[in-house]
């Protein structure tokens, strides 16, 4: 299970917009998170949104750099989440977002993410 699919990945504006109205949050490090349960009915238990503002990076190649190294990050670690999700009979959605101004290494954003990962997994 070592895939990140398109039903993995939370699309549309009228979910993101009810994410972000009712969605409870932290900031962890370099990045803030919106979260919020929703009724059990996909495949998979979590869907998430990658957002890294242009105002903080401008450069378009930067940021897709930091998109795809948190997408791989979230891959890796993803099996033990869902675990833990499917245990509890959770399902969320949830939005990442990047806070910083400057890009940081990809063994910051593996520590980051997967802090990220383990405090979602405490708070529901």
């Amino acid at each position: 299970m070592q895939t990140f699919s398109k039903q993995e990945r939370l699309c549309g504006k009228k979910k993101i917009d009810i994410l972000f109205k009712k969605g409870n949050g932290f900031k962890a490090g370099s990045f803030a998170i919106i979260w919020d349960e929703e009724k059990r009915n996909l495949k998979f238990p979590a869907q998430i949104m990658i957002s890294i503002p242009k105002r903080n990076i401008s450069k378009a190649n930067k940021r897709n750099l930091l998109k795809r190294q948190i997408r791989e990050v979230y891959r890796i670690h993803k099996q033990k989440f869902y675990l833990n999700l499917n245990k509890k009979e959770k399902q969320i959605k949830f939005a990442i977002i990047y806070l910083k101004k400057e890009i940081i290494s990809y063994k910051e954003v593996d520590l980051e993410i997967n802090l990220i990962l383990n405090r979602l997994i405490k708070q529901l």
